[in-house]
């Protein structure tokens, strides 16, 4: 019993050790798709490898003149299973190995005379489904087209005499026929299920990866909902603040008699109000980088003309040509718009004007990089001096959006033309 059951274990570590053998080498650092294509051309190569054998030793004692192409067909199986076992690379031996084989086929279907020649279409249409799974669709492509045109040609010029020769065939040929095609039948059976297999994974790939892309957009949603809210918040707070320091500066300048401190205190509060607008738009706004700019200035021009001391109804021409503009160039432009408006109210319309009428007009231009500002009124400025605090803004802010502009007063009014940069296009 114990001789028995020693001898049973050897068989099974030699059955075993078979199988590792035959089985197909593990690649590294490749996708499931590699690993597939390189099972398929280990085991395509491992059933030629049999089946030619057999096909060999058959002919062999048939004294078929196949028996050459046999052995050569073996002989390449046999050295590309060696390449495959030990370099583990498939497409140089997918391409190489399926060259000759189709270069025997051909050579076998028009230069053997006395031959049948059935199997080798089968064999063409083995070799072309191969290459449309190993290597693709364009060069599987090629191969059809060949295999169309190799066919095409046996038809016409073969296909006569091979008729002919199969009523002279001896049943040990058709026998041997017959294996062959079940060997082809086989093999393009394996490759339709290679095939099939591979769209199944292919689609439970893509699933997995969908609902991986899912998941991960509702964790993106998420925290970008998380950080909108924490941000209209910081807006929100940041504008309490600013309207906190404009009351304080209200209640201040209430109790100064002087009226030019009084007048400076406006201007704190204006400049002030500005930015606090800003962030209430931002607030406002689902999109937190940018704001309408053409309801900002309409905003902006109410609010300055409502909390300056002036008895005259000055009207609004607003032309803005520009719908989203962004924080970082919104600033400044809206600091430059406030002065701009203060300025007017104080020295341009402290007398009576008939119709007081200021215009801001506003347009991009280069894709959106310049923006153009022409701001007007029509009012009888006094004399300012050129290096009045409120000037020295307007210059600041203009050189912080790397721009220039102009000024020409008249009989009219008085009108700046402004050229900026959008910085935040600049950015992008």
């Amino acid at each position: 019993m114990c001789f028995k059951s020693a001898e049973n274990d050897n068989l099974a570590r030699v059955a075993k050790h078979m199988i590792n053998i035959l089985k197909a080498p593990y690649i590294r650092n490749a996708d499931s798709y590699e690993i597939a294509r390189f099972k398929l051309t280990w085991n395509v190569n491992l059933f030629l490898c049999a089946v030619l054998l057999t096909l060999g030793v058959v002919s062999t004692f048939g004294e078929s003149y196949y028996v050459i192409y046999y052995a050569l067909g073996f002989a390449m199986t046999v050295i590309s299973l060696l390449f495959l076992k030990f370099k583990r690379e498939y497409k140089g031996v997918a391409f190489i190995l399926s060259s000759l084989m189709y270069g025997m086929i051909v050579i076998s279907m028009f230069s053997l005379n006395g031959y049948v020649h059935y199997m080798e279409p089968f064999w063409a249409i083995v070799i072309t489904l191969y290459i449309y799974f190993i290597r693709g669709k364009t060069l599987g492509t090629l191969v059809l087209l060949l295999t169309i045109l190799t066919t095409t040609l046996f038809f016409v010029y073969r296909l006569n005499d091979t008729v002919r020769l199969v009523e002279e065939m001896s049943t040990y040929r058709l026998l041997n026929m017959s294996f062959e095609f079940a060997a082809c039948l086989t093999i393009i059976g394996y490759l339709v299920h290679q095939f099939i297999n591979s769209s199944l994974i292919a689609e439970k790939e893509l699933k997995r990866t969908n609902l991986a892309l899912q998941r991960e957009k509702k964790i993106v949603e998420k925290q970008n909902k998380e950080k909108t809210i924490l941000l209209q918040e910081i807006h929100h707070r940041v504008k309490n603040n600013l309207q906190i320091v404009t009351s304080l500066l209200r209640m201040q300048a209430d109790k100064i008699n002087s009226e030019e401190a009084k007048v400076h205190f406006q201007d704190a509060v204006n400049r002030v109000l500005t930015m606090s607008l800003i962030h209430q738009k931002l607030y406002e706004n689902e999109n937190l980088s940018e704001i309408d700019l053409s309801e900002y200035v309409e905003s902006l021009c109410k609010d300055i003309l409502r909390i300056n001391d002036n008895s005259q109804q000055i009207t609004q021409d607003l032309s803005i040509d520009c719908q989203q503009i962004g924080s970082k160039t919104l600033v400044p432009l809206g600091l430059i718009i406030t002065e701009l408006i203060s300025n007017s109210v104080k020295h341009a319309f402290k007398e009576n004007t008939s119709h007081p009428t200021i215009r801001i007009e506003i347009t991009l231009h280069d894709r959106g990089r310049i923006i153009k500002m022409i701001y007007a009124d029509n009012g009888t400025w006094r004399e300012v001096d050129k290096e009045s605090f409120g000037l020295q803004l307007i210059e600041t802010f203009t050189e912080q959006l790397e721009g220039s502009f102009s000024l020409e007063k008249g009989s009219e009014g008085t009108v700046y033309v402004f050229e900026l940069q959008n910085l935040d296009k600049i950015d992008d």
